[in-house]
């Protein structure tokens, strides 16, 4: 018996880290699948409002896409916007950031702390501002936006997936309990 319970436990362990593994190898589809359920969950309104004014299921998912595809690119292109004036007004921020990073460091006087000490007199602000690259800051926010886009664009498939798949879930419910339990499962 207590040998039964060691394996228990070991597989349980074994199982854990295969599915954490799993999880983690797959995370570029789940990510986009969670954030399709989110969706399917927040437009489900819309979505009834435009079943029940008989319009065709092809027809709502549609306007679903559009909604979503105009939606995001517009926070996108705000974004998008936001990181494109950024860079072209570095230099002025650049200029004031120096002037900062400089007061800062002359405002270090304690005299009996030797890091205080050393960075007063050994640290310049001008070198501390050259160091940091913008233009790979920006490359990278490039590249995390077109990364969002293919994201994007994954979600809407599942989105698209989840709610033409709707109504036959709620027919298999039908076939699988009763009229009762399917109404209140599909209620839930």
């Amino acid at each position: 018996m207590q040998d039964f319970k060691w394996l228990k436990i070991g597989l349980s362990i074994i199982i854990m880290a295969v599915v954490v593994y799993v999880l983690k190898t797959l995370k570029a589809i789940f990510i986009p699948l969670v954030f399709a359920l989110f969706l399917t969950f927040m437009f489900a309104p819309l979505n009834r409002f435009l079943v029940n004014k008989k319009i065709p299921q092809p027809l709502v998912l549609i306007i679903l896409v559009v909604i979503i595809f105009i939606s995001f690119t517009l926070i996108g292109s705000l974004v998008y916007m936001g990181v494109a004036s950024f860079a072209n007004e570095y230099p002025k921020y650049e200029r004031q950031m120096t002037l900062l990073l400089g007061d800062f460091i002359n405002d270090f006087n304690a005299p009996t702390n030797d890091v205080a000490q050393f960075i007063k007199n050994n640290v310049k602000p001008s070198d501390i501002i050259s160091k940091i690259s913008f233009s790979s800051i920006i490359a990278g926010t490039m590249g995390t936006f077109v990364d969002f886009i293919m994201k994007l664009t994954l979600t809407v498939i599942f989105m698209l997936f989840i709610v033409a798949g709707k109504s036959r879930f709620i027919n298999n419910l039908a076939d699988v309990f009763t009229t009762d339990s399917s109404d209140q499962t599909n209620h839930i």
